[in-house]
């Protein structure tokens, strides 16, 4: 072997042993570069995951409330129809009382409402032409500084009674005696439904 081919072989060899180290170097640095990534890839899929996670319970907690509400809004609107069909219940029991005993609750609600000076009776047209004979007397004889007069009868109400003191009107309607209690009968059928 003659020298040029010795010095040729040994570039050769040099440069072999070069391109090894840095093909080696080139490797290594693609192989800490793909760990890194996986590294920061794994990373990066726990916070996507923790707020996906997060973002999951925030929906799961909107959700849950919307249905929280929704039940209470159901349970209330039940309560609210079976008040509802209580009271319209008792009214109609009350409006269909026997004559006797639907003229003494009349009296009573008569009693209780009058005022002084003297009053003008005004029945609706049902309980006009149903009124028991004595009845405006049976009333005169329990007001105290007061009385009434039967006047006729209104088709302004259902069931019941107006009572007119001049430009005062004094209802006693059914409808209007509920209406008036109404925070009353709410509660006490209210309480009903909580035993």
């Amino acid at each position: 072997m003659s020298g040029l081919e010795k010095i040729a072989d040994s570039i050769k060899s040099e440069a072999k042993a070069k391109a090894d180290e840095i093909i080696a170097e080139a490797k290594a640095k693609v192989k800490h570069i793909e760990d890194t990534a996986a590294a920061v890839m794994e990373k990066q899929k726990r916070a996507d995951a923790e707020v996906a996670e997060r973002e999951a319970d925030k929906v799961f907690e909107i959700f849950a409330s919307e249905n929280r509400q929704n039940r209470k809004q159901a349970l209330l609107k039940a309560r609210s129809d079976v008040i509802d069909s209580a009271v319209s219940e008792a009214k109609s029991r009350i409006e269909n009382l026997p004559p006797d005993q639907y003229f003494d609750l009349m009296y009573k609600i008569c009693v209780k409402n009058a005022q002084r000076g003297e009053g003008r009776l005004y029945f609706a047209r049902k309980d006009y032409d149903r009124l028991p004979d004595g009845f405006v007397e049976r009333c005169n004889k329990d007001i105290k500084d007061g009385s009434v007069v039967l006047e006729g009868a209104t088709d302004q109400i259902d069931g019941g009674f107006m009572i007119v003191y001049g430009k005062i009107e004094q209802n006693c309607s059914v409808d209007s005696l509920f209406e008036t209690n109404k925070n009353q009968i709410w509660d006490a059928v209210n309480k009903s439904l909580n035993e």
